[in-house]
Order: C-alpha cells, then structure tokens, then sequence
C-alpha cells in the first residue's frame, strides 16, 4: 500500500464493518441558541437529509443499495455530526439484516435515540428516487447577477435593508451561500430560499448578507437559523421561510428548513385542531401503511412529528413490528395485516374518507410492456411521479 501521510491530505479513518449505533456522535443544539426551551423557538421547522450512500447484506449475503432520506425536527434536543452519520450508515455495510423494513426500524430507533426526538427515515430503490425528486428550475428572483461590490465576509445582519412603507410578498434564491463546517474547517456550498411576506426588503442588501456568510464557521442547521433569525429582527415580516439545499459532502447533504409558520407545521406540531391529508401510504405492502400509525412517530403537542396522529397502542406496535420482518411474499404477512386491523379499526386514529383504484388504460398500438398484474415492474396505478419509471420500461411495438 502506499504511503500518502506525507502529502497532508489528511488522517487516516477506521470503518466499522459491523453495525455500531454508538457511532452516531448528537451535538445539542441549545449549544447554538438562545432559547433553552424548544417550545419558544421562533419558528418551525426540520432538516432533510439525503443519503446516497446506504447499503446492507440481505439474508443470502447479497448487497442491498438504497438511497435513505431522513426528516429531523427542528425542534430535536441534538444534531448528528455529519462524519459520524456517515460512519454509522457505513457499519451497516457488512450486517446481515432480515428485510428492508428491518433497515428502516432500525435507523429510526438509532437516529431518534440519538438526537432526542422521532426521526422519518424513507429507502428509496435507485430509480424510483430519480423519478421522485426531478430537479426543476427554482421560483423566483434570482440574486446572483445583481452588479454590487461586496466587501464583508462575516455575516452581518445590517446590510439587510427594508422599506417600511412599502409591503411586499417575494421570493428569492441565491446559490453564493457558502460557509465552513465547524469541525473540519471545510467549505459547504448551499443554494438558499427565501420567502418573505412585509416590508420590501432590498435585494442588492439581501445579496450583499447571505454572501457575508462566506468565511462564517457553523453547522448547516445553525446558519439556516441565524438568517431567519436575522431578517426576523431587522425586516419584522409577517411571514418567512428560509430554505438551504447543501450540495452533497461525504455521500451527505444536509437541507434545513425554518419557517414562521404553515398548514404543515401546525398538523405536524399537533396544533391544527382538524384536517384532511393524504398519508401516502403503499398499495402493494401494508406495513408500510400501518407503520405510519406505530408510536414511535408520536411527539408531544408542540413537538415536530413526520406523522400527525398522536395515538399509542402497544399491541398495535408488536404487530406491525412484527410485520416489518415479514417479506412481503410470505403469506404470514396477510394473517398479521388483519390482526392489526383488528385493533386499529376500533380505535381509528384517523378516518378514512376516500380509497379508490385508480384505472388507466393502455393502448399497445404503439408501445408495449405496460405494467400489469403479470409485470408489475412498478405499481400499476402510477402516478405522475412515478411515470418517469414507466417511461424506463416501455419498449416499441413496432419496428
């Protein structure tokens, strides 16, 4: 092996072969707040993170691949430092485990222990994360062609200017937010998003601040925080998103999101007293619809949860556990899915108001190998997110 410890690139790092949850390494986030209680926070929100980097042996010894998002409330006790989430999805590389729903419970016990509050973790197979997050042009304005001379590289929360006479609903983007992580002192490259309802504020300023962050040192979440926090207090909008997309570090990013409020933080923070929405759940394996119910999902009023209902069954619990070590061909699953209705029908944490099969014809004049019940390369009732996976599997049915 050759020896590049001379070139300074950096230190040598020991991976864990086998699973170790005490890799993950939580830094308490009051650390960098004023606020001790979450419940007085300033805003909503969470942090969305993206790994593209997560494998696993299935019961044959053969390597599994998914790309795993992960939901962080915002008002979670502690961060995970981003090297040791890497070293922990790394420990999951040589571990035999049972079925991708053994995967997901998993990093959901781990991730939640770990920070102090309920975390959503969603495997995605390869093609169908392409299909689901597309890549589109932002809405609107762009800052970055803006012709000002710029001269402050700490951020500096005066160069935000409003006119108070003035109100006004916009957004805008930039993709110059740059700063440096506090444990390696490297550089985190991020396109930021701002929506704002009051007095309008000044590009040219809005522009000049976000660039002063450029030589700032602090974690994705904390420098999210201060920009909402800082446009808060000079600007004083009645409304305010701030959105950062980090670009990918160590098979990694980060993407917080803080927000004054929104029809989703109050459903999920257990505020809204009633509403109607979709839970997504799967057509072709019911745990991951029932599992959508377990009480690991559920927060106290005022905590951030991926799942709104706020309702504890135990037995419930034991059942679609149970069901999560099941592969979905075994016929035991279908005995487990009716017990578990059995005690979830009588409790109805939600109610049900519209299930329906959603039919599409095909017509093979032109293309052939739609999926059907003897092909069912995808669920057959596609929708227009998954099309892009039907589009992959279409082959011309004449030459």
């Amino acid at each position: 092996m050759v020896d590049y410890s001379e070139t300074g690139l950096g230190k040598s790092t020991i991976y864990a072969s086998d699973y170790d949850p005490a890799l993950l390494q939580p830094i308490t986030r009051s650390k960098a707040r004023q606020q001790e209680n979450s419940r007085e926070l300033p805003f909503f929100g969470y942090d969305i993170w993206t790994a593209f980097e997560v494998s696993w042996l299935n019961t044959h010894g053969l390597p599994q691949v998914a790309i795993g998002e992960f939901t962080f409330p915002c008002t979670s006790r502690a961060i995970i430092e981003s090297k040791s989430f890497k070293l922990y999805l790394n420990s999951f590389l040589q571990t035999v485990f049972q079925s991708k729903g053994e995967v997901t419970n998993t990093l959901v016990k781990d991730l939640s222990s770990s920070c102090g509050s309920t975390v959503d973790v969603a495997l995605y197979e390869l093609a169908e994360y392409s299909a689901l997050r597309s890549i589109s042009e932002p809405k609107g304005v762009c800052l970055d062609e803006r012709q000002v001379k710029i001269d402050t590289y700490h951020p500096d929360k005066t160069l935000l200017i409003c006119d108070s006479k003035r109100i006004a609903t916009e957004m805008f983007y930039s993709h110059l937010l740059k700063t440096n992580c506090p444990v390696t002192d490297q550089p985190d490259w991020a396109s930021v998003y701002i929506n704002y309802t009051g007095p309008a504020i000044d590009p040219d300023g809005l522009l000049k601040y976000i660039v002063s962050y450029r030589e700032h040192q602090d974690f994705h979440e904390q420098c999210v925080e201060q920009i909402f926090a800082d446009i808060s207090l000079r600007c004083q909008p009645s409304a305010l998103s701030v959105n950062a997309r980090y670009m990918r570090r160590g098979g990694l990013d980060i993407n917080p999101f803080r927000s004054t409020s929104d029809s989703y933080t109050r459903m999920s923070s257990g505020h809204a007293q009633a509403f109607i929405f979709g839970h997504g759940g799967s057509v072709r394996d019911p745990y991951f619809t029932l599992r959508l119910y377990h009480s690991q999902f559920v927060q106290p009023t005022g905590s951030s949860t991926p799942n709104f209902w706020r309702w504890k069954n135990a037995e419930f619990d034991r059942i679609v556990d149970e069901m999560g070590k099941t592969d979905p061909a075994d016929s035991q699953l279908a005995v487990l899915f009716h017990e578990a209705l059995e005690v979830w029908l009588p409790n109805l944490p939600a109610v049900p108001l519209l299930q329906f099969y959603h039919r599409i014809p095909h017509n093979q004049t032109y293309w052939k190998n739609w999926p059907s019940e003897t092909n069912p390369y995808i669920n057959t009732a596609y929708w227009h997110r998954t099309f892009l996976l039907l589009l992959l599997g279409l082959q011309p049915a004449q030459k």
